[in-house]
């Protein structure tokens, strides 16, 4: 379902989105984090199984775990995510279901770029029809894919729909 909706916004004119890894520097710094926690609980407090130790042992063993744990799936990826360059931003990705009696008034709605009519379409928790969304945050610059499930498959039902602007 990703490639159908990446290849129209990485196909679009003078290089706006790109495909792009995402950055390091958060599990880095969260990583870093729980390591000056851990060294503040060995260095400055007396009661290390008190209530404060114990807090910052778990809070800084937690972070240290999530930053390697963060690192080692960024080095892992094979692929990267939608990037703005005009905005400097990632673009956010979003699916939501639908029933599939709403089809048309969905595929409608995404056809006109109606962002308050697709909002406000009631969601399910069975796939039958996915919406894909990739927004850049801040601006207006969106895309819009409708998936169908038929035949134990998810098939783009009509085309990718791009909304850009400021």
């Amino acid at each position: 379902m990703r490639l159908d909706i990446c290849e129209a916004l990485y196909a679009l004119p003078g290089g706006v989105v790109v495909e792009r890894r995402r950055s390091m520097m958060k599990p880095i710094a969260y990583f870093c984090l729980g390591i000056v926690l851990c060294i503040i609980n060995f260095v400055a407090v007396e009661d290390k199984n008190g209530a404060l130790g114990m807090l910052l042992m778990v809070c800084g063993v937690a972070l240290v775990a999530y930053g390697i744990f963060a690192i080692i799936a960024r080095f892992a990826a094979s692929e990267g995510v939608p990037y703005d360059t005009e905005a400097r931003r990632y673009m956010v990705r979003r699916e939501r279901y639908f029933d599939h009696e709403l089809l048309k008034p969905l595929s409608d709605a995404v056809a006109r770029g109606d962002r308050e009519a697709i909002d406000s379409m009631p969601t399910t928790n069975v796939a039958r029809l996915t919406l894909v969304e990739y927004r850049t945050p801040g601006t207006n610059r969106t895309a819009w894919a409708i998936y169908e499930y038929v035949d134990f498959s998810n098939r783009l039902y009509g085309e990718v729909k791009i909304v850009s602007g400021k």
